[in-house]
Order: C-alpha cells, then sequence, then structure tokens
C-alpha cells in the first residue's frame, strides 16, 4: 500500500507539471501569436492602401510625363517588425512549428526587399537636380540636369513598380499567416485585437467603423 501511495503521488505530481506546463506554453503561444497579429494586420491593411496610391500616381503620368521626384523620402525604420524577428529567431518549437516559421522568414524576406526599393528610392529622390534659374531653359547646364534627371526618374518609376509588387505579396503573405494563427487564438481573443488595432487605425483610415469593415 505504501508503494502504491508513492508511485500514486508520484504520478500525480508528475502530471500535475505537465498540466502546468502545457498551460504555461498555451500562455506564452497566446501571447506571442496576439502581438504577432496586431503587427501582421498592418501589413495585411495598410499595405494594399500605400500600393493603391503609387499605382494611381504611377498612371496620371503621361508617356514623356517628368515629375519632382525630390519629396520621395522613406525614413527607416519604416515598418515593425521585431515580433516577426522574435518567432523567427525563437527556438522554441512547441509555440513556432516549422510550417509557421518558413511562412514568416519568406514574410521577412519580403520585407527587406521593401525595404531595399524604398532605399533605392530614397537615394534616386535625393540626386534630383532643380533647374538654375538664374540661366535660361536651353543653357547647357540646364540642358543637362534635365537629361540626368530624365535618367533618375526612369529609374524611379522602375523602382516605384517594384515597391507596388512586394507590397502585394506582402499583404498577400500576412494574410495567409493570419489565417493560421486566428486558428490558435480564441475566438474572444481576436476580437480583442481587431478592436485595438482597428482603434490605432482610426486617424489614418477615417471613422471607427470603416476600420473594423477592414478586419472583417
Amino acid at each position: 500500500i505504501d508503494l502504491m501511495v508513492v508511485i500514486i503521488g508520484v504520478c500525480t505530481a508528475f502530471l500535475i507539471q505537465n498540466i502546468a506546463a502545457d498551460r504555461k506554453v498555451e500562455r506564452e503561444k497566446i501571447k506571442v501569436f496576439s502581438a504577432l497579429k496586431m503587427e501582421l494586420e498592418d501589413f495585411r491593411v495598410v499595405f494594399p492602401l500605400f500600393a493603391e496610391g503609387n499605382e494611381g500616381y504611377l498612371n496620371d503620368l503621361e508617356e514623356k510625363d517628368m515629375r519632382d521626384i525630390s519629396y520621395w523620402r522613406f525614413v527607416e525604420p519604416q515598418y515593425g517588425y521585431q515580433i516577426i524577428e522574435y518567432c523567427i529567431n525563437t527556438d522554441n518549437s512547441e509555440i513556432i512549428d516549422f510550417q509557421l516559421y518558413e511562412e514568416l522568414q519568406s514574410l521577412y524576406v519580403l520585407i527587406m526587399q521593401l525595404e531595399l526599393s524604398e532605399r533605392q528610392i530614397t537615394e534616386v529622390a535625393g540626386q534630383y537636380q532643380y533647374l538654375i534659374p538664374e540661366v535660361d531653359t536651353n543653357h547647357p547646364l540646364n540642358l543637362e540636369r534635365t537629361a540626368n534627371n530624365q535618367s533618375r526618374f526612369v529609374r524611379f518609376k522602375i523602382f516605384l513598380e517594384s515597391r507596388i509588387g512586394i507590397l502585394k505579396r506582402t499583404s498577400e503573405n500576412a494574410t495567409e499567416v493570419l489565417d493560421r494563427i486566428h486558428e490558435s487564438l480564441p475566438p474572444e481573443e481576436i476580437t480583442k485585437i481587431n478592436l485595438k488595432y482597428s482603434r490605432n487605425r482610426i486617424t489614418l483610415i477615417g471613422s471607427e467603423e470603416e476600420s473594423v469593415s477592414l478586419l472583417t
């Protein structure tokens, strides 16, 4: 009987310890996935708006149109992806499984490509030269600046088209990852995060009703 009591006690303690460990992992998982969802919602909701605005700018250009691009500057850090980096670098496979890791890694690569395209846009915009007002438009100095600006503008459009494509792909990938995250989060947690995110975006998107509609 004493032996049975010891065995039952050890097994019970072991079971309780496992349950506590599982609950700790589950709490940590919800915490990480909640933060990850907040981060990914920005990519899903805002990036298509950025892409739409850039496409509108390009569509408004005439065939030989050349505009002042000097104001196209992107100041880094432009985006927040700290949670994505944390998930990629964590060695806790109980929270981040291999499939999710691969999806987040692909998303991270897209964000790096996006930042590269924006650095290229910023660089070429910084090289834009205004015409010298003291001399005639057809003066050799102004003609040289015009020719240089035309070359820069062609590169600018290439970089901007690249940015548009990356913005769209990043939004699509973020949506796919969010679908997987929603499977692991309680419905009430999803609702809470959606409301929190919508309130954070009211000033950018418009009314609270419009913000919530983007999340549904």
